[in-house]
């Protein structure tokens, strides 16, 4: 049986990690083999930890998007054919992307060599931005970061209206009929990532749809989409936390509860900030999304535990060199605490480059 090949794209924040995770924990307890590719502009990846925290075979597409790398992509994908023998591959591209269908499905089906066409192409998107958006309301990010999330929209075969249990029903109807009016052609589906039904649902769409030889590329302002990623700013450092009270995991806290704040006070618009905890109990992943986000942090209950990692990855719209300001002076200020020493790698922060896809056709 040939190896599936679903391709996952959506704004920063949008909830695609928790879904191919759920999923892919789904589908390995009915006996299948799955494989992730994880992508990211960086190098050092939140989301890779995630996956082996949950023993999901992953391979890496670093330094830039897919389809600025897109030989690196068709490498990692037969590293991973060769290695596990996958039933199930999910290719999940950086928040930042867009033109996917003319820059990798259309490769992936039409260049000789590539024997991995995609099954199919998802694209997610945060269920209460949409419905801002959808409603005509302001939204916090600039137009031009704003044209690539319209961009993913506009080129979605499914698209997936993510994180539908945040909304009320009344909302949630709203939303649906909204996105319904507005995407006629796509097929849409709301989602909870994590609900084990709500994204075998999803499973279920992907292997009952149309072949994606039908998906046509979407015109694409180049200078625009720069623009828009160029407004964007990435930050990643790994951090090792020492508090001789024996209570690292509420030092963290502080940490996270501060560089939020900080950010706040900027008006500054979190993409996603993500974080992996390790301890000598095991693993603790964090995804926040907005400044007004609550239950962030209720795995960092007191514990006993006095050591810590931790791997950063901030992703907001704000200048790379502030934004790292905002994490080394938040560092800074909690090393600051009695007992607490903090060290921390050298930082990547930048914002991304133009985008220069490999391949490009209609």
């Amino acid at each position: 049986m040939a190896m599936e090949l679903h391709l996952v794209g959506g704004f920063l924040g949008s909830g695609k990690t928790t879904a191919i995770i759920t999923l892919s924990r789904a589908l390995i307890a009915q006996g299948k083999k799955v494989g992730v590719v994880t992508n990211d502009q960086g190098k050092y990846l939140v989301d890779s930890s995630f996956m082996r925290a949950n023993s999901i075979p992953s391979v890496e597409v670093t330094n830039g998007c897919f389809c600025c790398n897109y030989d690196r992509l068709e490498d990692k994908l037969a590293e991973l054919k060769s290695s596990e023998h996958p039933d199930v591959v999910f290719a999940e591209s950086v928040g930042s992307c867009g033109d996917i269908v003319a820059t990798v499905i259309k490769p992936l089906q039409e260049l000789s060599g590539s024997d991995t066409p995609p099954t199919s192409f998802s694209v997610f998107a945060d269920s209460q931005l949409l419905l801002a958006y959808l409603q005509g309301e302001e939204l916090p990010f600039s137009e031009n970061v704003l044209y690539i999330f319209e961009k993913q929209l506009e080129e979605a075969q499914i698209l997936v209206l993510n994180k539908i249990d945040l909304l009320t029903q009344p909302e949630a109807d709203e939303v649906l009929n909204l996105a319904a009016r507005a995407f006629p052609e796509k097929t849409i589906h709301t989602q909870d990532s994590k609900s084990m039904q709500s994204v075998m649902d999803w499973y279920g769409l992907l292997n009952d749809h149309p072949v994606l030889a039908d998906l046509r590329a979407i015109e694409m302002d180049y200078e625009r989409y720069g623009q828009g990623e160029s407004e964007l700013a990435w930050f990643d450092q790994e951090l090792e936390i020492q508090s001789s009270s024996g209570n690292v995991l509420c030092v963290i806290n502080d940490l996270i509860q501060r560089i939020i704040n900080t950010l706040g006070t900027m008006h500054a618009t979190i993409g996603h900030l993500k974080f992996i905890v390790a301890t000598n109990s095991g693993e603790l992943e964090i995804g926040i999304t907005t400044i007004e986000q609550k239950g962030w942090n209720s795995g960092l209950h007191e514990s006993n535990e006095d050591h810590a990692s931790v791997l950063i990855n901030a992703r907001v719209q704000i200048a790379p060199d502030r934004l790292k300001t905002v994490i080394s002076d938040g560092i800074a200020e909690i090393s600051k605490e009695p007992g607490v020493t903090i060290q921390a790698a050298q930082a990547d922060s930048f914002k991304p480059g133009f985008p220069k896809p490999t391949h490009r056709m209609n």
